[in-house]
């Protein structure tokens, strides 16, 4: 979900995984609330838990300059939370917030929102109290293949 661009070469790679992929166009055209409920729909089936690993280069690049590969046209802070506390209100296993290049960044600006994203996932999984109730899944012993 969100304004990443996809090297061409990856293409045929994502359509042979039938990878599911919402850009800017169809947030602006369906709205936040209803591709993340499309999204969510899709991670859930078949599944006991969802895993949400997000990139921080899918925020518009103005507002994250800390990472590899800024994305011109991204989305909105605003945006990005609101799909983080969607997504997160159903419960997670685990996640991890990518691409943050200290480095690259400026005062802090995008550290600083990979934190928010963590602390508004965790919060949204406490208010809608979906915090560990993935334990039993979690917690299982690690058998090696």
């Amino acid at each position: 979900i969100g304004g990443w661009q996809v090297p061409r070469p990856a293409v045929p790679n994502m359509v042979e995984r039938e990878t599911n992929i919402f850009t800017m166009d169809d947030i602006e055209n369906y709205g936040i609330d209803k591709i993340a409920e499309m999204a969510l729909e899709r991670a859930w089936d078949g599944t006991d838990a969802v895993y949400m690993s997000y990139d921080i280069d899918s925020i518009e690049a103005g507002f994250v300059p800390g990472t590899g590969w800024p994305e011109p046209g991204g989305l909105l802070p605003r945006e990005a939370l609101k799909l983080v506390g969607l997504v997160a209100k159903e419960g997670l296993c685990g996640m991890e917030v990518v691409e943050v290049s200290p480095p690259y960044d400026v005062s802090d600006i995008t550290s600083l929102m990979a934190l928010r994203i963590v602390v508004d996932a965790l919060g949204a999984m406490v208010s809608h109290g979906t915090m560990g109730n993935h334990k039993e899944i979690i917690d299982k012993p690690f058998v090696p293949f």
